[in-house]
Order: structure tokens, then sequence, then C-alpha cells
């Protein structure tokens, strides 16, 4: 029950970033941090879970990064999150005594930092490749359903990354394992940043203008919700 209810918590804390995402109300918040102890931290939250399958689990900094002497200006709750769903991802599909590594490299000249997140893992089909970051899209394959989830943490990564001035690509082959490679621009400390992802004045009264008809107006309409999780099932009646 405990597990549940954390799950559902992530579960709501994505799904609201991802409505303030669209509504144009999440803003990137930059400051200036220790990008590599960052890292390190994150890596190690998922150390005990790693020690139970035999994964080994390492951080590989970039020989430009461990030199700097400069510190990283970036969102530490983007980078936080999109980190923690990679590796969250990887050690679910990783199977016992495989490898997971992230790695941190910088383009000081363009102000680009790069993460990666690679694996020895199950892989993901050529079929799922083209659609892994649509939101709410989950594999047909049996592994997909074993390892369950709802399809939107890579949607949410992706769109974090874009946020950020960044991107993400992932190289990925069944049965070998999968690599993702987030970048991300750097920013000024102390500053907000957003894009506006909200629909138009022109679109939005455009929406208010048409008229739904129901069989009975006075009536409100129904919703048909499916969902296999109980606890879910109980948040959305109640």
């Amino acid at each position: 029950m405990k597990q549940d209810s954390y799950d559902l918590l992530g579960l709501i804390n994505q799904l609201m970033d991802l409505s303030k995402i669209e509504s144009g109300a999440y803003k990137i918040r930059y400051c200036t941090k220790d990008l590599v102890q960052e890292l390190q931290m994150l890596v190690s939250n998922f150390a005990a879970y790693s020690m139970q399958k035999q994964i080994k689990l390492q951080f590989q900094p970039g020989a430009e990064v461990q030199c700097a002497t400069r510190k990283f200006t970036y969102d530490e709750n983007v980078v936080r999150t999109i980190v923690s769903n990679l590796l969250s991802n990887a050690c679910k599909f990783t199977p016992e005594y495989g490898f997971i590594q992230v790695t941190l490299s910088s383009q000081p000249d363009v102000r680009e930092l790069t993460i990666t997140v690679s694996d020895t893992g199950i892989g993901i089909s050529q079929q799922d490749l083209t659609r892994i970051f649509d939101r709410f899209y989950q594999s047909d394959d049996s592994s997909g359903r074993y390892f369950g989830g709802y399809g939107i943490g890579l949607s949410l990564v992706k769109e974090l990354a874009i946020l950020h001035g960044g991107h993400i690509k992932v190289e990925s082959e069944a049965e070998v394992g999968s690599r993702f490679t987030i970048t991300l621009k750097e920013g000024e400390s102390g500053t907000d940043y957003g894009y506006d992802m909200s629909m138009p004045p022109a679109a939005i009264q455009q929406v208010l203008e048409e008229k739904v008809v129901l069989e009975n107006e006075t009536a409100l309409p129904t919703i048909l919700i499916a969902e296999d999780h109980l606890e879910l099932r109980r948040f959305i009646r109640d």
C-alpha cells in the first residue's frame, strides 16, 4: 500500500507537470550549481534497487567536466525529473547482472551539456522506437505489460528537454540495450524562462462558440475511463 501511494503520487506529479507545460505555466528556473554532484546523488538514489538485481550502476563524468572549474547553469528540477525517469526505466528493464551507466559531457563554447543513460536491458523494438515519446503510449509486447507503467514518463522527459532548449534521442536494439542522450542548453542564473504553449485567444474563442448538442441538454455527459490499477481507480472515482 505504501509503495502504491508513492507510485500514485509520482503519477499525479507528472500529470501536473504535463498540464503546466500545455498551459504555458511551467517555467524553467535556472540556477548555477555543481551538476556533477547532483548527478552523483541521483545515481546513488538507485543504488539499493540496482544491488537487489546485481546490476552494476556507474556514473562517469567526461574528462572535460572533471577538469572544469566552472559550474553549470540549469534547472535542477528538470534535470532531476529527466534523469530519475530514465534511471527508473533502466533499472526496471535491465535484467540481473546487467550494466547501467550515466555520463555527463559539456560543450562550453556553445553552453550545452549532454547527459546519457545507457543500459544492457531488454531494448526497444524498431516498431516502438518511433512512438515511445508519445503520451500514454505503451508497448504491446509481454515485457511492457509485465512491468506496467502509464506511458507518461518518457513523454514528460521529452517535453522538459525541449522546454530547456534541448532535445532527446534514443538508440536501442532489442535484447541488447538502450541509450538515451539528452542535450540541454545552459541559461543565465536567476532567470525564468518558458515557452507559451497555451492556445491562442482566437482558438479559445472558437471553442467557446461551438455548440455541443446532447440528447438531453439538461444532463451532464458521461465519461468512461478504463483503468486496471486499483488505487488509481479509487482516486479517479473519489
